[in-house]
């Protein structure tokens, strides 16, 4: 299974990035803003992440985690911002920064089909609490779970063209 992270406050690249993972059977798992170095290491060295999606402001964290040999296996950073400001650096530390606009040109130039198509048991989503409480804690969510809970939300909630709905979650909190 594929892992990778994503730091960074709600965005369509967030939900982007999520959805490219529904269709290739990879595993996501959020950060909060509210996460310290000790959270997003402990998170990214459990999930064995080689990729991190970022806000532009996480770039540097990210590297001077890797540089302190505290994120093993990230190998590739991919910058929202589309900022590659601090490339040669993160060359130095063994990263790849990549944009996000990168990302997307060279998606366009795959093949539609994936060859690891989902199934209802793969591990879409890790959800991590906070850790507010000591380290956080993942859950594993699957398709399926995800699927029952849109049906379950569907069977109670009537939504309609005039349906508005405001939520100030973070996607990390698999609620949103």
């Amino acid at each position: 299974m594929r892992n990778f992270g994503i730091w960074s406050k709600n965005r369509w690249e967030w939900l982007a990035t999520q959805v490219s993972a529904w269709y290739s059977c990879a595993c996501v798992a959020g950060f909060y803003d509210s996460m310290d170095d000790n959270a997003v290491c402990y998170i990214a060295n459990q999930t064995v992440m080689s990729t991190i999606y970022c806000e532009d402001k996480y770039v540097a964290k990210l590297l001077k985690l890797k540089q302190d040999g505290r994120i093993e296996a990230l190998e590739n950073i991919v910058n929202y911002d589309n900022s590659t400001a601090l490339k040669a650096e993160c060359e130095a530390a063994g990263l790849n920064l990549y944009t996000m606009e990168q990302v997307i040109e060279e998606g366009g130039n795959l093949p539609t089909k994936f060859s690891n198509t989902p199934t209802k048991d793969c591990i879409q989503f890790m959800c991590y609490t906070s850790g507010t409480t000591g380290d956080a804690k993942g859950v594993k969510l699957t398709h399926n779970n995800l699927l029952h809970d849109v049906e379950s939300f569907m069977e109670k909630v009537v939504i309609g063209p005039d349906t508005v709905m405001i939520s100030y979650l973070p996607y990390p909190h698999v609620f949103e």
